[in-house]
């Protein structure tokens, strides 16, 4: 067998069967799909049935829930192919995605590929295609570094930055046995990141990388996928996302660095997220005591050296987190919220 397809499904009922269809109808045909059902309250558990009960290929875990990771973990127990594909429940791939994959391992026999994909609306309408932002081509022995040296943070790209690679699983084509191993040190409490944490796991194994521009891979973007639903409660996710992150890079002081400053970012956007223009400074106030429980913006004090290379607004963004100036920080976001509603 030579690719394991992972399907992870959580009541995803209104797509799954476009997302099995667009599997079953792969150019290229050795392929398995193991789909993960993690405790469904909709109609995907019989819709998976379904599935198993006509193609031979197909096969199905029904499980308690228990998140994202512990699906993950379910279906690569189970994969017998020698590279491991995701694809979300609720995405889709074209049909000739397993064919132009199997086509660069056969050319490069790399440990990973990392891949382009394109964005669609609810009704699968396209909107953007997302491209890595690093060169097409075969990273490997001394070239390697030059793919490495741009995760986690990029210092040519404005701003802060979590890199050059898109971390998601799905967008990724792996050995499996590079996979089955990075994803059992993800702890099941990750639901919010883990794809991040996986990734940092699979590059200290990974000694040959492709990244290739080809984007068919159909991510779907909807207000209720778990990734767009966002709370203060879920700062304490951050928080284990965080510790497990700096769990993946211990002992490795320069990626310790660059992971640092992605962890800064993603809590920032977190903080985005949680705030808006009918927000009162008392209301922004109450965020702050969240994400100082937490020590969540504690990962400035790691960015090493790389603190150097920042502009002189992230520098002075950077200070004013760190002495706690929180009515200028409120200030700034509320004025940045203002002139994007004037542009919009």
């Amino acid at each position: 067998m030579f690719f394991s397809v992972l399907v992870p499904a959580y009541n995803v009922e209104k797509y799954l069967r476009n997302c099995l269809e667009s599997i079953r109808r792969q150019t290229f045909q050795d392929f398995e799909v193991i789909v993960v059902d993690d405790g469904s309250t909709d109609t995907t558990p019989a819709i998976c049935d379904e599935y198993t009960a006509t193609d031979e290929r197909f096969r199905v875990i029904h499980k308690e829930n228990g998140g994202v990771v512990s699906a993950r973990k379910a279906g690569a127990a189970r994969a017998s192919g020698e590279y491991l594909v995701t694809v979300d429940g609720d995405d889709e791939i074209e049909d000739d995605l397993l064919f132009e994959m199997h086509r660069l391992i056969t050319e490069k026999d790399p440990d990973l590929i990392t891949l382009g994909f394109k964005v669609v609306r609810e009704n699968g309408e396209f909107m953007f295609e997302r491209l890595n932002d690093i060169r097409e081509g075969y990273y490997a022995g001394d070239t390697l570094s030059d793919f490495t040296s741009k995760l986690f943070y990029d210092k040519r790209r404005e701003g802060f930055n979590c890199g050059c690679v898109v971390f998601s699983t799905w967008s990724k084509v792996i050995r499996a046995s590079i996979y089955k191993e990075s994803i059992a040190n993800v702890d099941d409490k990750v639901d919010k990141g883990d794809d991040l944490v996986a990734f940092l796991y699979m590059m200290k194994k990974v000694k040959a990388v492709v990244a290739s521009d080809y984007s068919g891979y159909h991510y779907r973007l909807q207000p209720s996928s778990l990734m767009h639903v966002r709370r203060v409660e879920d700062l304490y996710k951050q928080a284990v996302l965080r510790d497990e992150i700096y769990r993946a890079v211990a002992g490795d002081r320069e990626i310790l660095d660059r992971a640092s400053v992605c962890i800064f970012s993603l809590t920032y956007e977190r903080l985005l997220e949680l705030v808006g223009p009918d927000t009162s400074y008392r209301q922004f106030r109450e965020i702050i005591q969240v994400i100082k429980k937490y020590h969540l913006f504690d990962c400035i004090k790691k960015m090493g050296a790389l603190r150097q290379g920042f502009s002189i607004s992230e520098k002075i963004k950077l200070l004013i987190i760190r002495i706690g100036c929180w009515r200028i920080l409120y200030r700034h976001l509320m004025k940045n919220m203002e002139r994007e509603a004037v542009g919009a």
